[in-house]
C-alpha cells in the first residue's frame, strides 16, 4: 500500500526511514513542495521497476530534494502499484483544480473498493476499466472530484 508523508518546514525523515518507505513503495513518487503561497509538484518513476538497486537511486534522490527543499512545507506520496499501469501519470499528487485564485490536489492511500465507475467491470473484486491503465486514484480524480470543483466554481 502506498505511503503518504507530511514535512513541516525545517522537518526531515531520517534516511533510514526514507529507505524503507521506497523499498516497499517503489512503483513511483510524488511531492508536492508549498512554496510561497504556490503548489510545485514533482512526479517520478524509476527507470526499472524490477531492479532492487532502483530504489537505492530513488532513497538519495528524494533524500537530495526533500532536503534541498526543507524551509517549505512538503507532501511526499510514494506509489505501489495495486490498480492501474506504473506510469507517470499514476503517481500522485493530481491537481484536480486549479485557477488564479486556488489549486487543490489530491493523493490517496489505498484502494478506492468502493468507488465503480458506471462503464467498469468488477474484476478480482476491484472496479476496473477494460483497456484503462488509470489508477483508481487518477479516475476518482478526474470523474469525480474535478467535475465537482469546476461545478463549484461556476
Amino acid at each position: 500500500m502506498c505511503v503518504i508523508i507530511q514535512l513541516l518546514p525545517d522537518r526531515n525523515i531520517p534516511l533510514d526511514m526514507l529507505s524503507n518507505a521506497v523499498a516497499n513503495n517503489w512503483h513511483g513518487y510524488g511531492l508536492m513542495i508549498k512554496r510561497d503561497g504556490k503548489l510545485e509538484i514533482i512526479r517520478k518513476i524509476p527507470k526499472d521497476i524490477d531492479n532492487p538497486d532502483t530504489t537505492r537511486g530513488i532513497t538519495e534522490e528524494l533524500d537530495d530534494i526533500l532536503r534541498d527543499n526543507d524551509k517549505f512545507e512538503r507532501i511526499l506520496h510514494l506509489r505501489h502499484q495495486t490498480v492501474g499501469s506504473v506510469t507517470l501519470d499514476n503517481c500522485h499528487p493530481f491537481t484536480v483544480f486549479k485557477d488564479e485564485n486556488a489549486e487543490v490536489v489530491f493523493a490517496h492511500n489505498g484502494t478506492l473498493y468502493e468507488y465503480r465507475p458506471a462503464d467498469s467491470k468488477i474484476v478480482d473484486g476491484i472496479s476496473v476499466k477494460i483497456n484503462d491503465t488509470r489508477s483508481d486514484s487518477r479516475v476518482f480524480a478526474e470523474e469525480i472530484l474535478t467535475p465537482l470543483f469546476n461545478f463549484a466554481k461556476d
